[in-house]
C-alpha cells in the first residue's frame, strides 16, 4: 500500500470517529441520564458474556480450579443481571462505594499526619493535608448528591467526546488538505 492510499484512509477514519465522537459527546451531555443507562446496560451485556463463557470454560476445566472458575462466572452474570435490570440502582450503589472510598482516603491521609507532626518535616505534611481534605469533601459530596455526581461526571465524559471528536476531525480535515 502506498502512502498516499494509507493517508487517504486515516484522514477518512479520523474523520468518521472525530463526528461519532461528537455525536456521543452531545447525546452524553443533553441526556445524561439515558446515556448512563444504555452504557450500563450494554456493560451489563459485556459482563453476562464474559460470565457465561467463564461458566461454560468452567464446565470443561478438570476439578482443580473449577470451583473457582465457576464461581467467577456466576459473579459475572449476577453483576451482569443487576447491570441490566437495575442499571441507575447500579450507577448509584457505586457513587456510594466511591464516596465510601474517598472519605476513608482523605480521613487516612490527615490522620496519617500525626504521625509526621513530631519529625520535623512540616513542609511535606502540606500534600496529604490538601489531598486529604480534598478527597474527603469530594466524598461527602458524592455520598450526599450521589445522582447529581452521576450526572456530572456524564456532562465531564460528553465534554472530553467532544473535545477528542473536534482533534480528531479537524486533524483529519488536515491531513486531508496535505495529501491533497
Amino acid at each position: 500500500m502506498d502512502l498516499k492510499k494509507m493517508m487517504a484512509e486515516v484522514w477518512q477514519n479520523k474523520l468518521i470517529f472525530g463526528i461519532l465522537a461528537l455525536i456521543i459527546g452531545i447525546i452524553a451531555i443533553v441526556y445524561p441520564g439515558a446515556t448512563l443507562g444504555v452504557i450500563l446496560i450494554l456493560l451489563g451485556v459485556f459482563a453476562l458474556l464474559t460470565g457465561l463463557s467463564t461458566v461454560l470454560n468452567a464446565a470443561a476445566m478438570p476439578k482443580g480450579n473449577k470451583t473457582y472458575k465457576l464461581l467467577e462466572g456466576i459473579l459475572y452474570i449476577i453483576l451482569a443481571l443487576i447491570m441490566i435490570i437495575a442499571p441507575f440502582a447500579f450507577a448509584e450503589v457505586l457513587a456510594y462505594i466511591m464516596a465510601a472510598f474517598l472519605i476513608l482516603l482523605g480521613l487516612f491521609q490527615i490522620f496519617s499526619l500525626i504521625f509526621v507532626a513530631g519529625t520535623g518535616t512540616k513542609g511535606d505534611s502540606l500534600f496529604p493535608l490538601l489531598t486529604g481534605i480534598i478527597a474527603l469533601v469530594l466524598g461527602c459530596v458524592i455520598a450526599i448528591f450521589p445522582g447529581e455526581t452521576i450526572e456530572v461526571a456524564m456532562w465531564i465524559i460528553g465534554l472530553f467526546l467532544i473535545i477528542i471528536g473536534l482533534i480528531n476531525l479537524l486533524g483529519g480535515l488536515k491531513l486531508k488538505k496535505v495529501i491533497s
